[in-house]
């Protein structure tokens, strides 16, 4: 039933000032439950006592409000104050509202604070029960309700009249209609309430561990998608969510087309079996190893098979991740072995990879040619080694600790056939090292009981060495991210900043606590705030590809600055959102400079124009590009008559004259005199010679000499 088809039944009229839930800033418990859910959660207790109930963010905000009894009704809004302002935001913080004030402040925000039920009276004569709503061991909220009967005792009530500013009639009214549950029910509501504080903090949870998920699944998609290693990921049902390319090329095709399809589509023959097995390490949470000759369409492999349960955040297994290594080669040099030890050492001679047998003591009893070539010492020269001298201490630790593990294992009944895989730092002739991935089984006698080791040892230096050269860039962006003089922040869909630099810190005035997590309009100054909200989620929606402008900001000690911000969407590789990134830079000091050389200007165009000379400007090629007002009166020819003539092309000049009017003007553009002073003739417009005093300056500006005379 929703919310509104809940209303009707229980005939709730909205209170005056509307619904307080719209300014529900955080929206943590609203978006993650939904509004008519959590009304379907609270009628489950509410409809045993008929009075009210509140459901709160961390915050404050309201995520649900039900006034179910008159006498609630009545005098919470009889107890909003102040009673003149339509801003629902502005009461709230006044402190005045009686009812919100003991709701939340005395109950909600004390039951988040202990982690506790809270059971008080309220000033309207009911008694309040609240609790936290925890998601995990995380208070994301508060749950409460109102019980009990209003007073009836005529002294009580004109207390209540008094504190609410009511008539006695009214409160006696409603005190009747109010309905007196009995205790028994009462008691039945606060369990419910504890259930229904359960149920909303499990959904939250589960939020919360989504958006988690999803935070990660971009660093995670990308060491997903370089491994060499076939790697997939299935669901309980044997769905595949993720696929690799090493996966799919067997395939004969690419990871999308693949992605989707169960077990039985992809394998056929097998698709039960490893259904089965996907399902039994979900089920269990535990590890599994398989060696299986799976038949790929491309051509059967050999697999060597770790299937790993996937963990939320809460820990709880929602998928597994199956992770192979092709030992085909490996494999069929085992067959070969036991049909005949001469065409194993062909086999094993011709492969780059080592393959060796040792005893239980680690003494080597086989090891492939290939082992001078990876490590530098010859087959003999290591068959009489120890494993200190073939392997670093921490390496030859770890290997000991896994074989007193598999010996354990193999006394409790686990599968004999089953591999083993380490990463391990050998030593090389050189007295370098080279870390290998080593795949281990059991040599077993005809008792089943292990005798040896057989092992193949494959190079991944390069590997090793791309992790640490990742990790080296991580900390070189890390350290440019620290340093740079521009602030850079990250912001998720709902405008929250979750990534900001130092400077961006610096530059806001507040410690990197107090921006990261906050909203990054709140950064904004107020009357730019409209305008950074529509480009914002213009961004966010992909209707622009980039944002690039000047905005104002609010430091945190009420300041202000300028800041170039250049604003770009992240998204996955599905097109998706993933998040917006901004760079800022402080442009205080040249919007104030820019301010400044523009009232210079202002001051000094008004000198121009105001002056009782006429002045003039020309470019390099002796064109007018200025006329002032005095020029016009003159000379006779306006401002549109002259900008854009050149001087010679038309009768400006007296003739006589001209010679050394032109050549006092190329030397002021050759730079051979910044200024001079000539006496000539000029014609007017209506044909008559007058004599002027110029007063020639070169004015070097737009890569030219400019020329400007005086009058």
């Amino acid at each position: 039933m929703g919310l509104h088809q809940r209303r009707e039944q229980m005939a709730l009229p909205s209170q005056p000032y509307g619904d307080l839930t719209e300014l529900n800033t955080a929206r943590l418990i609203l978006d993650s439950v939904g509004r008519e859910t959590l009304a379907e959660v609270a009628a489950d207790y509410l409809d045993l006592l008929g009075t009210s109930t509140a459901i709160y963010e961390k915050n404050g905000d309201y995520a649900l409000r039900i006034l179910a009894s008159g006498w609630c009704r009545l005098l919470d809004q009889a107890s909003r104050r102040p009673g003149d302002t339509p801003d629902n935001r502005q009461a709230l913080d006044s402190g005045e509202w009686l009812c919100w004030s003991s709701c939340w402040s005395d109950c909600a925000s004390r039951a988040m604070e202990t982690g506790q039920p809270v059971d008080l009276e309220c000033p309207g004569g009911l008694s309040l029960y609240g609790l936290p709503i925890l998601a995990g061991d995380q208070v994301v909220g508060a749950i409460n309700f109102s019980y009990g009967a209003p007073p009836t005792d005529k002294a009580e009530l004109k207390k209540i009249a008094k504190r609410y500013g009511l008539k006695l009639k009214q409160l006696e009214q409603e005190s009747q209609a109010h309905p007196s549950p009995d205790p028994q029910v009462i008691e039945g509501a606060k369990r419910r309430l504890a259930t229904s504080a359960r149920l909303i903090g499990s959904i939250v949870e589960a939020r919360l561990a989504q958006q988690a998920l999803q935070a990660s699944e971009a660093r995670y998609r990308q060491l997903f998608e370089g491994s060499e290693v076939l790697t997939s990921v299935y669901d309980r049902q044997g769905v595949c969510l993720m696929m690799n390319q090493q996966v799919a090329r067997w395939f004969k095709g690419k990871p999308e087309q693949f992605i989707g399809k169960s077990f039985a589509e992809l394998h056929p023959e097998a698709g039960q079996e490893y259904a089965r097995r996907v399902r039994e390490a979900i089920d269990s949470g535990q590890a599994a190893q398989y060696t299986d000759l799976v038949p790929f369409p491309l051509e059967p492999r050999w697999l060597l098979t770790t299937i790993q349960p996937l963990r939320n955040v809460q820990g709880e297994v929602y998928a597994a991740q199956i992770i192979s290594l092709d030992i085909t080669e490996q494999r069929e040099a085992e067959e070969a072995l036991r049909q005949s030890e001469e065409h194993f050492r062909l086999l094993a001679e011709g492969t780059s990879d080592i393959i060796w047998t040792t005893d239980l003591n680690f003494k080597n009893t086989y090891v492939s040619p290939s082992v001078e070539k990876v490590l530098g010492f010859t087959p003999e020269e290591r068959k009489r080694q120890t494993l200190m001298e073939m392997v670093t201490p921490e390496s030859a630790q770890q290997v000991a600790e896994t074989m007193a593990r598999e010996l354990s294992r193999d006394a409790q009944g686990a599968d004999p056939e089953r591999a083993v895989a380490v990463e391990v730092e050998y030593l090389h002739k050189d007295g370098s090292t080279v870390w290998a991935e080593v795949v281990v089984k059991a040599l077993r006698d005809a008792q089943g009981n292990a005798v040896g080791l057989q092992g193949v040892t494959r190079d991944i230096s390069e590997r090793k060495k791309a992790e640490e050269e990742l990790a080296h860039r991580e900390e070189t962006l890390r350290g440019i991210f620290d340093t740079v003089q521009a602030g850079i922040i990250l912001v998720d869909e709902q405008g929250i900043i979750t990534f900001a630099n130092p400077r961006m810190a610096q530059m806001l005035g507040r410690g990197m606590d107090q921006v990261v997590g906050s909203p990054y309009l709140e950064h904004t100054a107020d009357e730019q705030t409209p305008e950074a909200r529509q480009k914002m989620f213009a961004l966010m929606r992909g209707e622009v590809d980039q944002v690039t402008h000047e905005r104002l900001y609010q430091r945190a000690d009420g300041g202000t600055f300028w800041g170039y911000l250049s604003g770009q969407r992240l998204h996955h590789a599905d097109g998706s959102f993933w998040a917006l990134v901004g760079i800022i830079q402080d442009v205080t000091e040249r919007k104030q400079a820019e301010d400044q050389l523009r009232q210079t200007l202002d001051r000094l165009t008004s000198h121009i124009e105001n002056s009782p000379l006429g002045v003039v400007e020309f470019d390099k090629d002796f064109r007018v590009i200025y006329w002032s007002p005095q020029a016009e009166d003159i000379f006779g020819w306006t401002a549109e008559e002259m900008l854009g003539q050149v001087i010679g092309e038309f009768k400006f000049v007296y003739e006589e004259d001209a010679p050394q009017v032109n050549r006092l003007f190329m030397e002021m553009v050759d730079g051979k005199n910044k200024s001079n002073t000539n006496l000539n003739r000029n014609y007017r417009k209506d044909g008559t010679v007058i004599t002027c005093v110029w007063y020639n300056s070169a004015l070097r500006g737009r890569g030219w000499p400019v020329g400007l005379g005086l009058f």
